[in-house]
């Protein structure tokens, strides 16, 4: 809308048709214009759209009407006609005011506008609503920003890649690690850093990320620093694509995992190391865990047991080891939770028996420790076994050998006086009763003599067989040495007593 009609404004013909023909046909933007002085004296529907004023209340005001405060107290408006009249036209962007006093971004076009003689007859203006480009350049400045920030700031090695390779940017923790400038690792490629074990599969990931194949990706790998030795990274990878789904660069984080790398190596290395150790030791050796479930069991343990590593691994420890006593056959506690909650080494007591998996039986003795971290904190448990089976059995020869007659079988002189006193004792000061009874064997060295000493022997095992047989179970008989033997009976004495 005109303040006067459009027909009478002092300029060309054409002039003003081509001017009414923009107007009606830019309905987005306000296009209105302006008097020498400065007032504004046409507003078109985009203008009443956008600053929000009716042509009856806008027109014959100030073109300041249109400007923040603080602009107008500045002189923005008068500066920017001042300097179109002098430069033909200008365009700005800057803060706009509607009616309602909110404020808007735009950019303003402010043009000359001279009559047929070469005076200026006032201006056109032409303002268009950036506020969303200008909230979208906010929101991506504020992100970019926030990018930049934490790039920079980042204790993780950070860099954007090309497709091709090249290092666009990279910060400075990615520096400290490989040891280098920035500028050493700007313009550069990437991978060319990279340990020639650790390419093939980042190359084919790469190829994957960029197909569509997967979204990101994390490898282990190394990388040379500027002195040409290696480091060890953990490398995570995104890629960033553009409207169109095109690729436009690549997103590095490396983080530094040298020194754990290197742990880890030793840490293997010592495993190693205790492991060969455990599997040459004799002992058998089970580890648990808190719950005395089996973590670990070296070869003795594993053989002595009849249960595989594989097998028993999860298996709680009274399952794999079962312990018993070895005269009694009731079993035992295992000593493995006891150390747990004693917090200290438990040992067994001897005449233990191990039943083995497949009903093998062994005589052991063994102990349980707990594992303490170096933290303090309580971890498991550690069995310690031996299989002492020949020992006890050599034991109890030697033991039965030295009370017995290593010809008859039957106990000898210490024995027996052993015994007589200990039937002694029990009766004294009692009317209960015991009885002897000496055999002689004359005449014995006729049949050692005529016959031989192995036909004496012979005879001599015989006669104690039927001695044997002919007292009760609980009644002793022994040999004395040369070709004497006694019998001893204290039940016999008792049943009499009784009766």
């Amino acid at each position: 809308m005109f303040e006067n009609d459009p027909n009478d404004l002092p300029m060309g013909g054409r002039r003003r048709r081509r001017f009414r023909s923009l107007i009606e046909a830019v309905e987005t933007s306000s296009i209105y214009m302006l008097s020498r002085e400065g007032r504004i004296r046409s507003w078109n529907a985009g203008a009443e759209r956008n600053e929000g004023y009716a042509a009856a209340e806008i027109l014959g005001e100030p073109f300041s009407r249109l400007f923040r405060l603080r602009d107008v107290q500045d002189g923005l408006p008068e500066r920017l006609l001042t300097e179109a009249a002098e430069q033909g036209q200008i365009a700005i962007e800057g803060w706009c005011r509607r009616k309602s006093g909110e404020e808007f971004w735009a950019i303003l076009g402010v043009t000359a506008l001279y009559d047929e003689i070469g005076q200026l007859d006032g201006f056109a203006v032409v303002t268009s609503n950036l506020t969303e480009r200008k909230q979208n350049e906010e929101i991506l400045k504020a992100s970019e920003e926030r990018f930049r920030a934490a790039m920079e700031h980042s204790a993780i090695g950070m860099a954007l890649v090309g497709i091709d390779g090249t290092v666009l940017r990279a910060n400075g923790a990615l520096c400290v690690m490989l040891e280098c400038a920035l500028s050493t690792i700007e313009d550069q490629n990437f991978h060319a850093a990279c340990h020639p074990e650790d390419s093939a599969i980042d190359l084919e990931l790469r190829h994957n990320l960029i197909d569509g194949k997967i979204d990101n990706y994390r490898i282990e790998k190394r990388y040379r620093c500027a002195d040409g030795h290696y480091v060890w990274g953990l490398l995570n990878v995104s890629l960033v694509r553009a409207h169109d789904g095109s690729p436009l660069h690549f997103i590095c984080q490396v983080q530094d995992i040298d020194a754990l790398k290197r742990a880890e190596a030793a840490l293997h290395a010592e495993r190693d190391r205790l492991q060969v150790t455990l599997y040459a030791i004799g002992d058998g050796v089970i580890s648990t865990d808190l719950e005395g479930r089996i973590e670990l069991m070296n070869a003795a343990a594993c053989e002595m047991t009849g249960w595989s590593l594989e097998d028993a691994r999860g298996n709680k420890v009274e399952d794999v080891f079962k312990v018993v006593d070895s005269e009694s056959g009731l079993p035992i506690e295992n000593p493995v939770y006891r150390s747990i909650a004693d917090r200290h080494v438990i040992s067994m007591p001897g005449n233990l028996a191990l039943l083995g998996r497949h009903g093998e039986r062994r005589e052991i003795q063994d102990s349980a420790a707990p594992i303490v971290a170096k933290s303090g904190a309580l971890i498991g448990s550690v069995l310690v076994f031996q299989d002492v089976t020949v020992v006890r059995n050599i034991q109890r020869e030697l033991r039965f050998n030295a009370t017995h007659d290593g010809l008859t079988g039957l106990p000898n002189r210490r024995y027996f006086e052993q015994t007589l006193d200990d039937a002694l004792r029990q009766i004294r000061g009692t009317t209960n009763q015991h009885t002897l009874c000496f055999l002689d064997l004359d005449r014995f060295k006729i049949v050692n003599d005529t016959a031989g000493h192995a036909a004496g022997d012979t005879l001599l095992c015989a006669v104690a067989r039927l001695i044997r047989r002919a007292v009760g179970e609980t009644d002793l008989v022994a040999r004395l040495g040369g070709m004497n033997s006694q019998s001893s009976s204290s039940t016999a004495a008792s049943r009499r007593r009784k009766r």
